[in-house]
């Protein structure tokens, strides 16, 4: 893949990974598994930045945003889905982005 984005653009100059990952299991009484994945992503970064390239790394973690997660996540209560956003302030994805965008340059 990279080397046919080297071709048809001379090269990369940004890659977003969009790691965002969320697990429905309880922090104390759940399963470890989904919570060790969580943790692997967020070091990642930690380990590009120890490797002293040129590579920036940034982490973006911006807590609860409003997105479709919560309806595929209860597909079969869309009722469940709804409610999850109601008793709180969400972010939107074009906040994010506006994070993006300023980490970027």
């Amino acid at each position: 893949m990279f080397s046919a984005i080297k071709t048809l653009h001379q090269g990369v100059d940004v890659v977003i990974n969009n790691a965002g990952l969320a697990h429905p299991e309880p922090l104390l009484n759940g399963k470890t598994d989904g919570w060790r994945k969580m943790i692997d992503v967020e070091e990642l970064r930690q380990e590009l930045r120890e490797a002293k390239t040129h590579i920036r790394a940034t982490c973006i973690s911006p807590g609860m945003v409003e997105t479709e997660y919560a309806f595929r996540l209860h597909s079969l209560h869309p009722e469940k889905a709804a409610a999850t956003y109601d008793n709180m302030k969400c972010l939107e994805a074009v906040d994010i982005a506006s994070v993006v965008t300023y980490c970027m340059f």
